[in-house]
């Protein structure tokens, strides 16, 4: 009686055990864990990305552009040129947290990227923010303006 007791104590402990690391998994609170550091760290400012901006790694030429001013009422289109194996972007603003929004760009020749985004809520209007393209081993932090809401 008391072995069977003792085997349901662990066995519970066992299944709380993964019910709370499939949780944190799924809310990302392992991902600094796995994500490599980034060798090459980029730092540019882009006023109006619909007029696109270029910048290099290494000694490969890169251009992102925007199909429109970017707004906080409409999707935010996004393409990107140059080589790459993968690439994932974020919206952040300067000293605010606005939670998790990673989106993965897609290609069908790693010379293209393309993604659909949309720019976090920010309570303030502010108008500032940061993007960031995490490109293989490299990070790119892009300074840019939106428009005013319409």
């Amino acid at each position: 009686m008391k072995q069977s007791r003792t085997k349901l104590i662990i066995i519970l402990i066992i299944i709380i055990n993964l019910v709370f690391t499939v949780s944190a998994y799924k809310q990302g609170l392992f991902d600094r864990w796995f994500t490599n550091k980034p060798k090459q760290i980029i730092n540019i400012s882009c006023a109006d990305l619909s007029l696109g901006c270029a910048f290099k790694i290494d000694q490969q030429s890169f251009t992102v552009k925007s199909d429109q001013a970017i707004n906080t009422s409409k999707p935010v289109h996004l393409t990107l040129i140059g080589p790459a194996k993968s690439i994932r972007l974020s919206w952040q603003m300067l000293g605010m947290d606005m939670g998790r929004n990673y989106y993965k760009m897609l290609s069908d020749d790693q010379q293209q990227w393309r993604a659909e985004t949309m720019l976090p809520i920010c309570s303030q209007q502010r108008l500032d923010w940061l993007l960031t393209f995490d490109i293989d081993q490299a990070q790119v932090l892009i300074q840019t303006q939106s428009g005013a809401q319409k």
